[in-house]
């Protein structure tokens, strides 16, 4: 099987070896030709199935589950240079099994079109919780099931049954709590939903692929707040743990918008859990941390031009000739502007502390240091002297 994702100049192929080993070769636009295979790091014998997706920045993220069932990361630091993530995110399903979590992972079988649930010990149930099949799914190949997205990630074959996303048809999993006989329900919804984007006021003159993204969008939103509502008919307390803005979408992997949405998340779901018992209440401690997510993102994407770093190119750009191309240089603007962002983002943080509002480990960096970036920065942090042909700008004390 081969895999191929487009960076930011050029493609880049990918296939597992007969030895199991990760092999790549990249098309080389100076020599007009494929580059010869070679290793991806050092993740040979590890291999039993490889994804790679472009991320925000133009680079490349390859995801690899191992023979030893563990979950491999490699990306692109430069066009021809990889790291490999030896760690792993390793799931044991020995440990799952022995820990007493009853657990319901969703996944939609083609052939019957039915949902069903793999369960902590790899049994494959209905929804009334009846066995579909004898014997146990393998726990990996199952929490693979539950999240193969349909176009993007292939489907997985459990027994005779090909299964894809169990969101396909419940986005929200609430009756199998119930069913469990759950007294109290949690649900964390990362996106928010259908919401109106001031960016985008109208769809008037939109194409046709517009239109149908957007279409599809509600469709799978009424399935999510049908869900939602089946919990609160069966007088069941339910908090809901969802993100009112949209930090990036799903089809979008970019490591920083990744770190900034879990950081999001964390303090989202303080504000559900903890901001009815404050005094300012849970509307304003979400509106606290809206703010503050969004100035990051923007501090995020105006560091760019304060290292004098271009912007991922469009896609559809890639194969248009370039005659000429303008060398960018770090921009003092660019960083007074990064500068004045990361203040806000302390103003806001220390306000979000006073009302009581939980944080997580290292936010202090939000506004002491860049953002992180695949690429080196500039200058240490955006409070040191910054000399570039543009201009200079002096030391300062960044919000103590």
């Amino acid at each position: 099987m081969i895999t191929v994702g487009q960076r930011a100049d050029g493609y880049e192929a990918f296939i597992i070896g007969a030895d199991r080993s990760v092999y790549r070769r990249y098309w080389d636009r100076r020599a007009g030709d494929w580059s010869a295979w070679t290793l991806l790091g050092d993740a040979d014998d590890k291999s039993l199935g490889l994804t790679v997706t472009a991320t925000a920045t133009g680079l490349l993220y390859a995801f690899m589950i191992g023979t030893d069932y563990e979950l491999w990361q490699a990306w692109q630091v430069t066009d021809v240079v990889w790291n490999l993530d030896s760690g792993g995110a390793v799931l044991d399903p020995a440990r799952i099994s022995g820990s007493g979590i009853r657990l319901r992972l969703s996944m939609v079988g083609l052939e019957h079109g039915r949902t069903h649930f793999i369960t902590e010990d790899g049994s494959v149930l209905d929804a009334n919780n009846e066995r579909v099949h004898d014997g146990q799914a393998d726990l990996i190949s199952g929490v693979l099931a539950s999240s193969s997205i349909p176009g993007i990630f292939p489907p997985v074959k459990l027994f005779d049954e090909t299964y894809v996303d169990g969101g396909i048809r419940e986005l929200v999993p609430v009756r199998a709590a119930i069913r469990l006989g759950a007294s109290e329900i949690y649900i964390i919804y990362p996106s928010p939903g259908v919401v109106f984007d001031p960016a985008k006021p109208s769809y008037d003159g939109e194409n046709l692929i517009g239109i149908a993204t957007r279409s599809i969008d509600m469709m799978l939103d009424e399935v999510r707040l049908g869900d939602i509502s089946i919990a609160a008919e069966a007088g069941i307390v339910t908090t809901v743990i969802t993100a009112s803005r949209e930090i990036h979408d799903g089809m979008t992997i970019e490591p920083t918008l990744i770190r900034i949405s879990m950081d999001y998340g964390y303090m989202r779901a303080s504000d559900a859990i903890d901001g009815p018992r404050i005094d300012i209440g849970a509307d304003a401690l979400g509106g606290l941390t809206d703010q503050i997510v969004l100035l990051r993102k923007q501090a995020w994407n105006v560091e760019y031009d304060a290292n004098g770093v271009r912007r991922p190119q469009d896609p559809s750009l890639l194969d248009r000739p370039v005659h000429f191309e303008l060398q960018l240089v770090p921009d003092p603007d660019a960083l007074r502007e990064v500068r004045r962002l990361k203040i806000e983002i302390e103003r806001l943080v220390r306000q979000r502390q006073a009302a009581g509002g939980a944080l997580p480990a290292g936010f202090e960096s939000w506004w002491r240091d860049w953002e992180y970036h695949p690429w080196e920065t500039w200058t240490e942090n955006p409070w040191r002297f910054f000399t570039s042909a543009a201009g200079d700008v002096e030391e300062a004390d960044p919000p103590s």
